[in-house]
């Protein structure tokens, strides 16, 4: 869809929720929304299915968090053990280990930032969209990458140009 009809029509579902903020809650506003989204070509998960999605990603920032929790205690307990006992022979190995587990520590909260904002998307029922095409992710492609923001074939058409 191009960003000319995407405009136009955020356009239109803010005057709709202007007009229909007094008559309707929230939740008939949502679903009369995702009317015309559905007309126009526009699509999103359910509200079940984003739910189901936010305790999968609640669940794996958890798991996440644990494992962050566990390479920042290996990180400190192998500079506590070592300490001043390194010898110039052990300094290299240990710089490496130290490195490793640096870079192991950046993933990770990487990885936890990236499942925080899907939630943001799910919050915002925008999740499972692709950034790319505007069309929905598959969902055994959501449930194996929580926190992808675009298809396959728009991931693979993208790492070809």
């Amino acid at each position: 869809m191009s960003r000319k009809i995407t405009k136009r029509v955020e356009k239109i579902k803010s005057k709709m929720k202007d007009i229909l903020i007094d008559k309707q809650s929230n939740d008939e506003l949502d679903k009369e929304i995702d009317k015309i989204n559905i007309k126009i070509g526009m699509t999103r998960y359910s509200d079940e299915e984003l739910a189901m999605f936010k305790e999968l990603i609640l669940k794996k920032i958890l798991e996440a968090r644990e494992t962050l929790d566990f390479y920042k205690d290996e990180l400190n307990n192998e500079a506590l053990i070592l300490g001043d006992k390194i010898s110039s022979m052990e300094e290299g190995g240990f710089s490496n280990r130290n490195e490793a587990f640096s870079q192991k520590i950046h993933r990770q909260e990487k990885f936890i930032n990236n499942l925080e904002n899907a939630l943001i998307r799910i919050e915002n029922k925008t999740y499972g969209i692709c950034r790319l095409t505007g069309e929905l992710i598959d969902k055994k492609r959501l449930l194996a990458t929580p926190h992808a923001t675009t298809s396959i074939d728009a991931k693979l058409n993208a790492d070809k140009k």
